[in-house]
Formats: C-alpha cells, structure tokens, sequence
C-alpha cells in the first residue's frame, strides 16, 4: 500500500480542465523541456534534471518523466566523457 496516493491528471494541467492532449503535443513538450534542459546543462554545467523533469512529468507522467531524464542525463555524461577523455 502506498504511503501517499498519487492523482493523476494534476490538478491545474490540461486534461482535467477538459482540454484534449494529443500525442503530439506531449511529444513536443517533452522535446521541449529536454531541448532546454540541455541547453541550461551546456551553458552552465548544471541544470539538465531542472529544467527538464516537469516537462518530462507532464508529458509522460512522474515515474516516466523523472527515469527519462536520468537516463538522458547518464547519456550525457557518457557522451562528455567520451569525447573529453583525451583532456582528462
């Protein structure tokens, strides 16, 4: 039994002020959170999980949201390590 029960749509997204959320639009909006997620981890160093995961829970939900962006994030630091390894 969970400790807290989780309600899904959130209270003050789209879906339950009755407007239809397409495919495509979540899609976007999590294309959209990770564009800019990335941008803020390229900019400062920092940031990618911040910007991106309540993009990524809107679209696709917390669990979902939250273990895309960790799995992206490993994926650039792989990517980091990989072509920075002759500067290490």
């Amino acid at each position: 039994m969970p400790l807290v029960e989780a309600r899904w749509p959130l209270p003050g997204c789209a879906a339950l002020r009755g407007a239809s959320v397409t495919p495509e639009l979540s899609l976007g909006l999590a294309a959209l959170g990770t564009f800019f997620g990335a941008a803020m981890q390229r900019v400062t160093g920092l940031g990618f999980a911040l910007v991106s995961v309540p993009f990524l829970m809107l679209s696709l939900g917390p669990r979902e949201g939250v273990l895309l962006a960790n799995l992206l994030g490993l994926c650039t630091c792989i990517v980091v390590a990989v072509t920075t390894w002759q500067n290490i």
